[in-house]
């Protein structure tokens, strides 16, 4: 049974009645603040009302922050809105002397930045450093400040074995060929490709089944001996190798002539190398590593730097690149990780190398 309560009068003054609190409007102090723009700043108010039309624009009074839009007298219009959406302090007086903002539509679409002012990778001056004047390598050697040789892949082995040069960015078969502990590969870079390179090819005027004749690309041993790979081993061919500039069924062409040639004659028949090997082994090929001719603690610093260069190299690849194609063929077609695949690769290359009488045997290489 449920009693009711009754209270009697004197109690019923005592009892306050409850009263259903109402939010806080906050748009009730926006006349004043009107008001006191206006009163404060005259013409200029509403050469800043008309700017500010945006409803997304806000205009700040000290604390408060109100919409630009309900600042305006019913019945006016503006000229602006959706425009522009800036913020202005106007809690001083100063605020009346500022210039006009510019209503000029910032541009939707930002340029690339060109990598400047970011920490460059210094190699002591001691350290003699060489590397490719390719594309493919500026990601490699752009944040490297000090300053290093560029010269053809086929010359930079050859200095960096005669003594000329402590640190190169050499074939790898310089290294292959190299007498076992005289280079040190720096770890973690490299210069290879996963699929088609789009650098490295044959260009032939025949089937590929009748070449006979190749002109070679002295440039670099390393495509010359993947060539002969490709050839002999993939497709069971025993051309003859000649020099270039002489009559053949095809050509060996590496670096940027060889894209350049291959842009002007889309037309042309193109042997990948890169794709070549990739079908036939599954592994990714490396062209190109830093090998390093310095005691092991000097070794380990330098390739540390060169690491550091790298990997911020590659993280600019869009700025370095100059053209879509540039930005496709560094972050596509190349490949620069010196991982567990790619040294299975290197591995797989020098043992095809062997079994064709190109090396005595399989060298150990030594990783830094």
């Amino acid at each position: 049974m449920v009693r009711s309560l009754r209270l009697n009068h004197s109690a019923k003054k005592h009892v306050k009645p409850m009263r259903s609190k109402k939010p806080k409007n906050p748009r009730s102090s926006r006349p004043k603040v009107a008001n006191l723009l206006r009163r404060n700043f005259g013409r200029r108010y509403e050469l800043l009302a008309d700017c500010f039309s945006s409803p997304r624009s806000q205009v700040v009074l000290g604390n408060a922050s109100v919409s630009a839009t309900s600042l305006l007298q019913p019945g006016e219009k503006h000229s602006f809105a959706d425009k522009c959406v800036p913020k202005c302090n106007l809690g001083t007086r100063k605020a009346a002397e500022m210039k006009a903002p510019s209503l000029v539509p910032k541009p939707t679409k930002v340029p690339i930045i060109e990598p400047k002012g970011l920490p460059s990778v210094k190699i002591p001056t001691a350290i003699r450093v060489g590397s490719v004047p390719y594309l493919n390598a500026r990601p490699l050697t752009r944040f490297i400040a000090s300053e290093f040789e560029k010269v053809e892949p086929m010359q930079l082995a050859i200095e960096l074995h005669a003594g000329k040069l402590d640190v190169a960015l050499v074939p790898i078969m310089e290294v292959l060929e190299s007498p076992a502990n005289m280079y040190r590969i720096v770890d973690g870079l490299a210069i290879g490709s996963e699929r088609a390179v789009y650098s490295v090819y044959l260009n032939y005027s025949v089937p590929l089944a009748k070449i006979k004749t190749v002109a070679l690309d002295p440039a670099s041993k390393t495509s010359v001996e993947l060539a002969r790979i490709v050839l002999g081993k993939f497709h069971r061919l025993n051309p003859t190798f000649v020099k270039p500039g002489q009559a053949a069924d095809a050509q060996l062409l590496i670096g940027d002539p060889a894209i350049t040639h291959r842009q002007a004659n889309p037309e042309q028949n193109y042997l990948d190398l890169a794709t070549a090997w990739r079908e036939n082994t599954g592994l990714p090929f490396v062209f190109a590593v830093w090998a390093v001719r310095l005691p092991y603690w000097k070794a380990r610093s330098v390739a540390g730097q060169l690491r550091t260069a790298g990997k911020l190299g590659l993280s600019w690849r869009d700025a370095i690149a100059r053209t879509p194609f540039e930005r496709q063929y560094l972050k596509e077609h190349l490949c620069y990780d010196l991982g567990a695949r790619q040294k299975k690769g290197i591995e797989k290359f020098s043992q095809m190398l062997v079994q064709t009488g190109r090396l005595a045997t399989a060298p150990k290489l030594s990783y830094i």
